[in-house]
Order: C-alpha cells, then structure tokens, then sequence
C-alpha cells in the first residue's frame, strides 16, 4: 500500500525522497584539504577508529554549526582575500552609465570616488609587492678557511 506522503520500504517507513534540487561541490585548496584531513584525524582518533568521517560530513558540521550570517570582520576578510580590482572596475563601469542615464549625479560622484579608491589600492598593492621584493637581500656565503688560505701567508715576513 503506498502512503499519501510518499514510497514506503518493506519495512513500513517511507523512503528518503531525493530532492531534485542539485547539490553544488565547493573545490579545497590543499592548506583547507589537508586541515580537513588533520581535523577528519583527530576525530578518528578521539573515538578509537570507530567513527568514519567523509570530508563532507565535517564540512557540513562546520557549515551547520556557524551561524547563519557572516560577522562584519568575517565578510571583511573574505572581501580582502578574494579581492580582485578589475572585476571591482568592471561592475563601477554599467553603474556609472546607469546613474548617468538617470542623472543621479550623487550616484555618479560615490561611483566615481569609487574609482579612484580602486585605483589607489592597486598602486599601494604593487608598490607593497615590490617593497617586499626589494627588502629580500641575498646574503654571500662565506668560504670555508683551510690551513693555506691567503690569509695565513699574510703575517710579517720572517727577519733575515
């Protein structure tokens, strides 16, 4: 007999019905991966071997276990992290030419000072990158002194 809810087992109890919604894969780095893989560790560890963790069950304990919003400092993090100024110059472009198209000329000034700001990020972001370049000196290795190195053969000359 089928239940009005859905398919039933043999025993009795209705089946999971999968959702038709697809489920997206998220790609780790290998610093995440293998932080997973030490945290996936640790648990086995805990328990003796006797509990068998996927990556995905941790990854969906940690994303379970947060909150449902970002902290402010968290969103600002991941902001910095993934940065990437020209995609930033290619969304001000449309909206600039939206605001012109309205005559929003405050719009325009925000999206202009906007910018500017970009601007002034990759700048201080090169200059960043080549102030670190330039302060990584190399250093001469010594040699090695041996028994008849020049140095030695430079004392006073023996009196006749």
């Amino acid at each position: 007999m089928e239940s009005v809810t859905g398919p039933m087992n043999i025993d009795g109890h209705e089946k999971a019905v999968k959702s038709s919604k697809q489920i997206e894969r998220a790609s780790l780095g290998k610093a995440e991966c293998d932080k997973l893989d030490s945290w996936i560790a640790q648990i086995k560890k805990s328990s003796k071997g006797f509990l068998s963790l996927s990556r995905s069950d941790v990854v969906n304990f940690l994303i379970r276990a947060h909150r449902d919003e970002f902290l402010p400092k968290e969103c600002l993090q991941i902001r910095t992290e993934n940065y990437d100024p020209l995609k930033h110059i290619a969304w001000i472009t449309p909206q600039i030419k939206l605001a012109l198209a309205d005559k929003n000329l405050a719009r325009v000034a925000e999206l202009q000072a906007q910018l500017r700001s970009v601007e002034l990020a990759v700048t201080d972001k090169i200059n960043h990158t080549s102030n670190a370049v330039q302060s990584k000196t190399l250093k001469r290795r010594r040699l090695k002194k041996s028994a008849t190195s020049p140095e030695d053969n430079l004392s006073a000359p023996e009196p006749i």
